[in-house]
């Protein structure tokens, strides 16, 4: 088998489906990297185990930071 075989976000949709339909709130990170282009800028995770690195990590504070409203994290960018 090969990668191309595997639906790699079916879990991500399957997840949202469910959040959304006993209505709560949440914030899908796997968009928000491809949105906001993270994926071509740098690796994201240690290739050895799937894990965030620091790049990643400080990506999903921004993130997070965002959608939440905190002003600290966005001032330090």
């Amino acid at each position: 088998m090969q990668e191309s075989d595997f639906d790699l976000e079916k879990p991500n949709r399957r997840l949202r489906s469910f959040l959304e339909r006993v209505r709560i709130e949440h914030i899908d990170l796997l968009d928000r990297f491809k949105q906001d282009g993270y994926a071509e800028k740098e690796q994201l995770y240690f290739p050895i185990d799937g894990h965030w690195n620091v790049s990643g990590n400080d990506a999903v504070g921004s993130i997070l930071a965002a959608a939440l409203g905190c002003k600290e994290k966005q001032k330090a960018e």
